[in-house]
């Protein structure tokens, strides 16, 4: 039960993280590359439904001219899971740390590209429109954003401060807050999702791909 909580100058930690605790050891690590590869390809197979969605609600409402920033919205979301499924099966071992490293940097800075664009396109959204439900969803995704990117900021502290000096139980610290980004990473694509359809995942996957306007909006808007 003490796998990842050693790391390269102490062993006084009481959490692993989660990149550790996966590393190298079995079945943790078999379970996590099966989770994280099922529930990845699932959100890339969904992206051109949504996207579609976001372009039919967004050029009906604010115009055609926020297609190019909601395009650009979802290369970052493909980038952001795509090198989620290359950090995860990079091993963060000391012959891979640099790799493991530089892939977890990137999808870091693709998740908070992501959600500071959705959140701003959502509060004009629910601004210009008045929709109380989506003017409620669009402050979620604000503090959804803050508290992440505050997290990352203790994160990156914790991890600097550990690697410098080492002092005991940072390590924990910084595994603790790496659970909390992780959770808000999820909550936030969750009401992102919950927003855009309330309905079974299998018709999101349906072709060809049809983009429908936001279930909120019906009633706003002429037909």
């Amino acid at each position: 039960m003490n796998f990842g909580l050693s790391t390269h100058c102490t062993s006084a930690n009481f959490l692993p993280s989660l990149s550790a605790a996966v590393s190298e050891e079995q079945p943790q690590r078999g379970t996590w590359l099966v989770a994280i590869g099922i529930s990845s390809l699932l959100r890339l197979a969904l992206i051109p439904s949504v996207m579609a969605s976001y372009l039919v609600t967004f050029g009906r409402i604010l115009g055609r001219a926020y297609c190019v920033g909601i395009r650009f919205l979802f290369m970052m979301n493909f980038a952001e899971i795509t090198f989620l499924l290359l950090m995860s099966s990079i091993s963060s071992s000391s012959n891979y740390v640099e790799a493991h490293r530089n892939t977890l940097a990137v999808f870091v800075l693709m998740s908070v590209l992501f959600m500071t664009l959705d959140s701003a396109l959502f509060c004009l959204l629910a601004e210009h429109t008045g929709n109380s439900y989506l003017r409620r969803q669009s402050r979620i995704k604000r503090k959804l954003l803050i508290a992440y990117s505050f997290t990352l900021l203790v994160l990156a502290t914790a991890y600097f401060v550990h690697t410098c000096y080492c002092p005991p139980y940072v390590y924990s610290l910084f595994s603790f807050f790496e659970y909390i980004a992780i959770f808000l990473n999820v909550a936030y694509h969750f009401v992102m999702l919950g927003v855009v359809h309330q309905k079974p995942i299998r018709s999101l996957l349906d072709f060809p791909i049809s983009g429908e306007f936001f279930l909120f909006y019906d009633a706003l808007l002429p037909q």
